[in-house]
């Protein structure tokens, strides 16, 4: 009989060789951001799943979900055609991905140019300016200048009146 743990491990095996599906995007980007917490100390994989729940089709989920994995994890874009990511998905994924030397507005400009981007980007900034997700109950000046990054970012999105 084979332990529960080998079982596991095959059906991750089996999961992994598999078609893209939002079920294997999920378990990449848990795989890929287990033990990271964001700025409230929180399981960050709650982030990424919460920016995907606010998405349409699958397709946008599955880039919802997987919106930081090439910034925040050691998935590179390279990897990504291996892993079944369509070439749709990568040009999204690479819109989202800060570039180094790269700054905020120069990105947002980048995010402009793709819808699912856009969307995507919209909600990663509408979660991250949850105040819940702070671990301090008092704004700091980082935390004041980047709330006002976030809105002048939706603002250039066209999307900061948006429900």
């Amino acid at each position: 009989m084979r332990s529960i743990k080998a079982k596991l491990i095959a059906r991750l095996t089996e999961i992994l060789d598999g078609a893209l599906t939002l079920d294997k995007a999920i378990l990449i980007a848990t795989i890929a951001h287990t033990g990271q917490e964001d700025k409230g100390q929180n399981s960050y994989i709650r982030h990424p799943l919460r920016v995907m729940e606010q998405l349409d089709s699958e397709d946008e989920m599955i880039c919802g979900v997987c919106h930081d994995l090439v910034e925040d994890t050691f998935i590179q874009v390279e990897d990504l055609s291996e892993l079944g990511f369509t070439q749709n998905q990568i040009k999204t994924l690479e819109a989202l991905t800060k570039r180094e030397g790269e700054t905020y507005p120069e990105r947002v400009q980048r995010v402009k140019n793709s819808y699912v981007a856009r969307k995507i980007k919209t909600f990663d900034i509408r979660d991250n300016s949850a105040l819940w997700r702070l671990k301090n109950r008092r704004l700091t000046e980082k935390d004041v200048n980047r709330m006002q990054e976030y809105i002048d970012a939706l603002n250039e999105l066209g999307t900061l009146h948006q429900k």
